[in-house]
């Protein structure tokens, strides 16, 4: 049984690594398509790397060549090359499975290529609410499983058992072990929908306007905070150092980069960002979390106001005041416990290998029957 993973995007690709290992682990031969984070997000998986191809000819052949049986695939927001290759591999009869990494954009991502909207055999989502979001963009309720993520089925390891772990860390970043840290979870939002209302998905600010807006209220905390900022995987850090330097003032700031960025929590008393897939993992935990995207005019970056105890701010009207209040309060309260919701993304990977299995197998009885 040959299985393709295809995927592009750094958060796609967490999402599938662990379910392509576990497919090792269970005997199927894996393939990983060699395309974007492939790389650095598939370390250790024991499968092959393998570029298959951007026209449809050379996505029909490398499927051919490698007797492909299943494709299982996460689209995300720029690169359409995973979505190719799903819609070739269900035109030639093979079942698809498309894992959803974060609650947006449900459909927009069977649209990537710019041709009708796909219909996977199976569409993965991580909970109910995504399942409600999703059935609401118009995906078959038929093709709809709640599996959890699995890339936040290991995630409880990243935050510091106690104290001495926590200051341990801080110190090992950079960072003053002493004083509280706020965690500043960058994304290229620009890069992905633009500065202003002229481009096409504007969310309404920006991550430089957030950073601004960050560094305008803990500037009168300085000495009782600190600030660590996280960039992106695709951000260079540049324009990100250059704004802490710029804006800081005597508030403590550095940037950190991990080979995962889940590893920041271990330094984190609080988290705020935009809508990154960090957040929740954050708030998975049970640390504090703020969500801060003023003006926000696109609705499925909103889901993190769903969320108990999220502080979630899209208003201009009272921002300052809230962000401040929370900003007060990092380090004080009890420790973080991880919160239920993490038991359904703790049996991703094995509900997931399941569904493959079961792809497999309807697929080789509907061969049969037409053999």
């Amino acid at each position: 049984m040959t299985l393709l993973f295809a995927a592009s995007e750094i958060g796609s690709w967490h999402a599938l690594a662990p379910v392509a290992h576990s497919c090792v682990q269970s005997g199927m031969t894996v393939l990983l398509s060699q395309r974007g984070a492939a790389e650095t997000a598939t370390v250790g998986i024991g499968a092959a790397l393998l570029p298959c191809g951007e026209t449809p000819a050379q996505i029909d052949a490398f499927l051919l060549q490698h007797n492909v049986q299943a494709v299982v695939f996460s689209s995300n927001v720029s690169d359409p090359q995973p979505l190719s290759i799903a819609r070739r591999a269900s035109q030639k009869g093979l079942p698809t499975l498309h894992v959803l990494d974060y609650w947006n954009g449900y459909a927009q991502r069977l649209r990537l290529d710019g041709l009708p909207q796909f219909q996977p055999d199976i569409y993965a989502v991580p909970d109910k609410l995504a399942q409600t979001a999703a059935l609401g963009e118009g995906i078959a309720g038929k093709t709809l499983r709640v599996t959890g993520q699995p890339a936040f089925a290991d995630t409880f390891t990243a935050v510091a058992p106690n104290d001495q772990d926590k200051r341990a860390q801080k110190k090992a970043a950079g960072c003053d072990p002493d004083l509280p840290l706020m965690l500043f979870v960058s994304e290229p939002v620009t890069q992905d929908q633009g500065s202003d209302p002229t481009s096409p998905g504007y969310r309404g600010y920006t991550e430089r306007d957030v950073i601004r807006l960050i560094l305008s209220i803990l500037r009168p905390l300085a000495g009782r905070l600190q600030l660590a900022a996280l960039p992106h995987p695709r951000e260079d850090g540049t324009m990100l150092c250059a704004q802490l330097e710029q804006g800081k003032g005597a508030l403590a700031t550095c940037l950190i980069r991990l080979a995962r960025g889940r590893d920041a929590l271990a330094l984190a008393d609080g988290v705020a960002g935009m809508a990154s897939t960090l957040l929740y993992e954050a708030w998975l935990h049970g640390l504090p979390v703020a969500s801060i995207q003023p003006g926000l005019q696109v609705s499925s970056l909103a889901t993190l106001r769903q969320r108990q105890g999220v502080l979630f701010l899209d208003q201009h009207e009272g921002l300052q005041t809230a962000l401040t209040a929370w900003s007060e309060g990092l380090g004080c309260g009890p420790r973080p416990r991880v919160r239920p919701e993490a038991a359904l993304h703790s049996r991703a990977v094995d509900s997931l290998r399941d569904i493959i299995c079961g792809l497999l197998n309807n697929n080789q009885l509907s061969q049969g029957k037409h053999s």
